[in-house]
């Protein structure tokens, strides 16, 4: 896929998001007037600048080898750069609560990791600088060349250049997951033979739809080990994110969620997912739990159920491609593949999950910035990303990867569980989807979640929980 940029202009930036006039100028009052360097003038300049993530101990421990790394690479070409980590507590929403708390004060790093949510609400605070003209610079050595641009998966790419009509970049992909199904194949893989979804026991289960995932359930039940919890039952399926769920269900349905009405207005955005085939979604899995074939970790007190799942007082889960190593047993087989469906012919969705390196223009002059964009093109590129998906499990944010040879054979690694999660997430990349962002989605988003807790955990009517979600919504109704 070709990739294709513009900029926009400064009188268009700071109204509308609209444009495609290359002048170099960033948005009015977000710092000074952008102009990008050559290497050589950034080279033997002393550039100090700060990265702020998420990530815990775990991944930190990955990332920051690679960030010495890219300091050593460049002193070694004559820069001096220096980067200072921080890890800001509170997960993806402390980060992005942090720098909107910092951006009347000027607060803030001069790069960081973030979703598209997040992106708008910096937008909205005239902070996230384009990425346009780093990407399509001429200097030797700065820009990404055309086969750089389309080494990154197409949606993944996408992600950041949803913002406006003119499709300008705003970040470039970094750590990448998605949702998988995993389940206890020392308990399912002769239930799969019995039922016909596979053709020898032990075969993989390949793209399972809902129907035949509740077909295993009911079969499964009675092997399930009981749980001492309050509500002394064992649920066969569990899926982890309640807002992924209802998202992923209202378009596996073929419901609509939420849409921005101008594409070039981040604050346009509009909940549209009180409609018939969300309903019918939901009340497809609210039958499911009637019958204690399905549930949320909630349910029994716990926030994920990887620990239900070690226990074998739950035989398939739903969570992360990242997370996978929490599933991990010795006392069973463990199994990943791909997200189930309603039908596998229409409507196929899965989530895009993981964030984007982004620069946040008001913190920095020319020189951090260019700095800035260097540790970002060292940080996604095919080496890197290689090197750091193999220790993280996360995702590739480029096509290259998966064709090299140290990768391939990672991935076929007999009994590797984070290879096993990632070849399912690879798998589900041509129906990989990312909603639409703007000022509050991330609100929005995490209403939908509580109104899968109101269904699944409180009892409530799907009618009901839905109505209150829109009652706590009325700036986009």
């Amino acid at each position: 896929m070709k990739k294709t940029l513009c900029v926009l202009s400064a009188a268009a930036l700071a109204t509308t998001l609209v444009g495609c006039k290359s002048d170099s100028i960033i948005t009015k009052d977000a710092g000074e007037q952008l102009q990008v360097y050559t290497l050589d003038q950034l080279k033997g300049r002393e550039v100090k600048i700060e990265l702020w993530h998420s990530f815990g101990d775990t991944i930190t421990k990955s990332l920051n080898p690679l960030i010495k790394e890219f300091e050593e690479t460049y002193k070694g070409q004559g820069y001096n750069i220096s980067v200072k980590v921080e890890s800001i507590s509170g997960g993806y929403d402390g980060l992005r609560q942090r720098v909107v708390q910092g951006i009347p004060s000027n607060a803030l790093p001069s790069l960081l990791l973030g979703y598209p949510d997040h992106f708008a609400d910096y937008l909205k605070g005239n902070v996230l600088l384009p990425l346009t003209d780093f990407v399509n610079s001429t200097n030797p050595g700065v820009g990404l060349s055309q086969a750089d641009q389309d080494d990154f998966i197409d949606s993944y790419w996408n992600e950041n250049t949803q913002f406006d009509s003119a499709k300008n970049i705003y970040g470039l992909p970094f750590n990448k997951s998605t949702e998988v199904f995993t389940y206890n194949a020392t308990l399912i893989d002769p239930i799969l033979k019995e039922l016909g979804y596979v053709e020898n026991e032990g075969d993989l289960w390949t793209d399972p739809t809902w129907d035949e995932v509740f077909a295993v359930a009911e079969k499964v039940k009675g092997s399930l080990k009981t749980p001492s919890n309050s509500q002394n039952k064992a649920y066969p399926v569990m899926y982890d994110s309640t807002s992924n769920f209802f998202i992923t269900v209202a378009r596996q349905w073929g419901g609509k969620y939420t849409e921005r009405v101008n594409q070039d207005n981040i604050e346009s955005g509009k909940i549209l997912f009180d409609n018939a085939e969300v309903k019918e979604g939901l009340a497809y899995f609210q039958s499911q739990a009637n019958k204690d074939l399905f549930q949320l970790p909630g349910k029994v007190g716990q926030k994920y159920s990887s620990t239900l799942f070690i226990n074998q007082e739950v035989a398939m889960v739903i969570g992360s491609s990242a997370g996978i190593k929490n599933n991990a047993s010795d006392s069973f087989v463990v199994k990943s593949t791909s997200l189930p469906q309603k039908s596998q012919e229409e409507n196929r969705a899965v989530i895009q999950q993981g964030t984007n390196l982004a620069i946040l223009s008001k913190s920095t002059d020319n020189y951090q910035r260019l700095a800035a964009f260097e540790l970002i093109k060292f940080l996604t590129s095919a080496s890197i990303q290689e090197k750091f998906s193999i220790q993280t499990g996360y995702l590739p944010v480029r096509n290259s990867v998966f064709e090299s040879e140290t990768y391939k054979a990672f991935l076929n690694e007999e009994g590797n569980m984070v290879a096993g999660a990632i070849k399912a997430g690879k798998s589900q990349t041509e129906y990989l989807y990312t909603d639409t962002a703007f000022v509050g989605s991330s609100t929005v988003r995490r209403q939908v979640g509580l109104v899968v807790e109101d269904v699944f955990l409180s009892n409530k009517s799907i009618d009901e929980a839905i109505a209150t979600a829109y009652e706590a919504l009325p700036n986009f109704n």
